[in-house]
């Protein structure tokens, strides 16, 4: 955020006095929101269409957040976030609640939300915790952590799945497993752990259990 700011009022100071025709101006989309890599290393996922598409409705200098990501720095910056209200994006199937940051000039800010109801998370968001290596083998570590790596991407290409990106999950990675804990910090609704030995009648096994909460 603090990065879209400082990006923001550079271009503010280098348009000073120059002719309009020849102004660079930006619009910033910041959304936060899962994301998948693909081989090549893009980024796919509605974490990338969800910020792309606030740049788009994002006046020229300005920065236009998902609710999402103003509750991230809400109360953490001195400049005033303006509520667009409820914005349907293109190619986007819900409504995303809009903020928007005129940087450089002082904004004047509708009164914010009443705060929604907290909702559970949705049907089918997990997280594929790390698989343990049975065999113990410190060779065969990097084909465990592939297996893992391979599942969590496969689930991910499920229409309406949500699965937390494997770099927050290897997080955990040789820790005690608190399922409950785990599910509150991520606020996922499954979460699917398992262990791999290397044989030729069982290639790998996991289990799924569900962290859910009263």
């Amino acid at each position: 955020m603090r990065c879209a700011i400082e990006v923001q009022n550079g271009l503010i100071e280098r348009n000073a006095g120059v002719l309009v025709d020849r102004r660079i101006e930006f619009r910033i989309g910041i959304h936060v929101g899962e994301v998948v890599e693909e081989s090549d290393g893009d980024l796919i996922g509605d974490g990338v269409n969800i910020a792309a598409r606030l740049e788009g409705v994002a006046k020229p200098g300005a920065i236009c957040l998902s609710e999402q990501a103003y509750r991230q720095i809400r109360g953490r910056l001195e400049t005033t976030a303006v509520h667009l209200g409820l914005v349907r994006l293109k190619n986007i199937a819900e409504p995303i609640r809009v903020f928007s940051l005129d940087v450089g000039q002082p904004a004047q800010a509708n009164p914010a939300p009443p705060a929604a109801e907290k909702r559970g998370p949705p049907r089918l968001f997990l997280v594929v915790l790390p698989f343990a290596n049975i065999g113990g083998d410190p060779e065969q570590e990097y084909f465990v952590d592939g297996v893992t790596r391979s599942l969590t991407a496969d689930l991910s290409r499920i229409s309406g799945a949500f699965v937390i990106a494997r770099n927050t999950a290897f997080a955990y990675k040789g820790k005690a497993v608190d399922l409950q804990r785990i599910g509150r910090e991520l606020n996922v609704r499954y979460i699917l752990e398992g262990s791999v030995q290397r044989s030729d009648r069982a290639p790998r096994r996991f289990s799924q259990k569900n962290p859910s909460r009263s």
